[in-house]
């Protein structure tokens, strides 16, 4: 409305410590929409109220601002002390908004109240957070210093779905005030970005760098949503900055600059052995006959795996005979109780040695799976002096036998010759450093998904022989192949590897020695490798590749 002529209020009173003041004005001028009431003594105030008048609801004022003046003060100078809009800065001061509407009751004769005071979703969204984040940070430091990442990881978690809930429970808080329902939007939506990355450090840790970077502009653009359309005030961005998305996308940017330099560092580490590498592998598909065999070993690879599983465990077995001893069925049913109680002793036990793999149990423990593997070791070492006899198979000599060198006999050679049968370079179980390592970075902590604690190796000459040697294990009886890893695939992109290439296969090995031992359910490695690769692979380039993987948190 332009044309107003008066204040459109039947009442106006000041507030202290939300009680009305009782001081009755010494005078009341009105002049134009403007009212100037004046006291006969000072009065102290942090609030106001103000009555509806009897007019048209329309008529209601939605944008004015309280000035307040001394006595004794020139006659043009006067103080902002309140407005129709105002809201408690970071720094717990009120900031007027003398361009922000408000919509009064279009009750008659309804009271309306301002306060000066600071509320207490202004005390949780900053004090209570700050303190928080402050902790938070204190004891991120401290998991850092003395080396506990994991605990790390959690204090992270917790610390951003706490001071989230807080910023969310500060936003209903605030969104129940009625006239700051838009701080409260604010708040709602800032502790977004808080939950996003908890989920993300639950979840999915390798991209929390990302979300950070995301989520501190998200937190700009929310900043600058605020500052210019929730309450729009031309001094907001300078007197408001969005200091935490700044500080989130200038972690994130640091972050990724810092990383992406030890990946080129690391990266120029393994160069030279990645160039040996991919330079045998062309020499090797540059023949048509070498090409040809790869594809019939693709072939054959993709024949043995028909099915491949999304992701392989380790579980824990599943007694044939135990669950029926024990069900109710048998227990109620007497002509099953007999017929169970005729079957003789030995009988019991080998059908309790029958086991299946129960898919509900995943193996949860690191010192189930290192003893199982131990088991297993010596029973996958006969199993690949069988399979290389039948295919042409070679194993290296260990090198203080072998020179610089590396040299490969075949078994058939190896198993005549006690000098050589004796220096086999067998492969070693994983050890437990790397094991607890790969668990964190790669699996997190799923004890279940380390399928090559227990693992072995076989060279050949031949892609022929290779190709042969996955018929043999396939056609095992002993054997059941879970899953094939083909690096030697035409279309295979060995840059994760460092141009290394070979197959490798996770298998259960259920020899009659295995299921004595309840290990039959433990899922073992075989890498087949070609000699070329072989020869070439060194402790030094090995040593290269682990500082290569540790940059890629592998």
């Amino acid at each position: 409305v332009d044309d107003v002529s008066g204040p459109q209020v039947a009442e106006f009173g000041v507030m202290l410590e939300d009680c009305r003041q009782t001081t009755e004005p010494l005078e009341i001028t009105t002049a134009g929409a403007s009212q100037t009431i004046s006291f006969p003594a000072p009065v102290r105030m942090n609030g106001w109220y103000l009555v509806t008048s009897d007019n048209d609801p329309d008529m209601d004022p939605v944008r004015f601002t309280l000035e307040g003046q001394n006595e004794g003060d020139p006659a043009d100078e006067w103080e902002e002390v309140g407005a129709s809009r105002m809201r408690v800065v970071s720094t717990g001061q009120v900031k007027l908004l003398n361009n922000g509407k408000t919509h009064l009751t279009k009750e008659r004769g309804a009271v309306e109240e301002w306060s000066l005071e600071v509320p207490w979703s202004w005390v949780i969204a900053f004090p209570v957070v700050q303190m928080v984040t402050v902790a938070a940070t204190y004891l991120f430091i401290l998991c850092g210093i003395t080396s506990q990442s994991r605990y790390a990881n959690r204090v992270l978690l917790y610390g951003f779905l706490f001071t989230a809930s807080l910023q969310l429970t500060s936003g209903v808080g605030y969104s129940l005030a009625g006239d700051l329902s838009a701080e409260g939007l604010y708040w709602c939506l800032f502790s977004l970005s808080g939950f996003a990355m908890a989920s993300v450090l639950a979840l999915a840790e390798r991209y929390f760098i990302l979300c950070l970077t995301i989520c501190g502009v998200y937190l700009i653009l929310l900043d600058i949503c605020k500052n210019t359309v929730m309450f729009p005030d031309i001094q907001g961005l300078s007197t408001s900055p969005p200091f935490t998305g700044l500080f989130f996308v200038l972690v994130g940017f640091i972050a990724n600059v810092f990383h992406h330099h030890i990946l080129r560092k690391s990266s120029r580490l393994i160069n030279e052995d990645k160039r040996r590498y991919d330079a045998v592998w062309q020499a090797l598909i540059a023949s048509e006959r070498n090409t040809t065999a790869l594809k019939n070993l693709t072939k054959t690879i993709d024949r043995v795996c028909a099915i491949r599983p999304a992701q392989l465990r380790q579980f824990n077995h599943r007694r044939v005979l135990d669950p029926l001893i024990q069900s109710d069925t048998a227990k109620k049913t007497p002509f099953l109780n007999r017929a169970l109680s005729w079957v003789s002793a030995s009988r019991q036990d080998e059908l309790k040695r029958a086991v299946t793999v129960n898919i509900d149990s995943p193996v949860q423990c690191l010192d189930q799976l290192f003893v199982q593997s131990a088991g297993m070791d010596l029973i996958l070492r006969n199993k690949v002096q069988e399979w290389a006899s039948k295919s042409n198979g070679c194993f290296r000599i260990k090198d203080d036998v072998a020179g610089s060198k590396p040299l490969f006999f075949k078994w058939k050679d190896i198993k005549n010759d006690p000098h050589l049968r004796y220096n086999v370079k067998y492969g070693r179980l994983k050890g437990i450093d790397r094991a607890i390592e790969k668990l964190l970075r790669s699996y997190d902590g799923d004890v279940s998904l380390l399928l090559d604690v227990c693992r072995q190796s076989i060279v050949f000459d031949e892609i022929k022989d290779m190709t042969r040697c996955i018929h043999i294990i396939a056609e095992d009886a002993d054997v059941a192949v879970a899953r094939i890893k083909n690096r030697y695939d035409l279309e295979a992109d060995s840059e994760a590897t460092a141009g290394y290439r070979q197959v490798v296969l996770n298998l259960r090995i259920r020899t009659e020695l295995a299921k004595s031992l309840a290990l039959e359910t433990h899922v073992c490695e075989v890498q087949l490798i070609l000699r070329h690769f072989a020869e070439l692979k060194s402790d030094e380039g090995h040593r290269n590749y682990v500082e290569f993987r540790n940059a890629r948190g592998e």
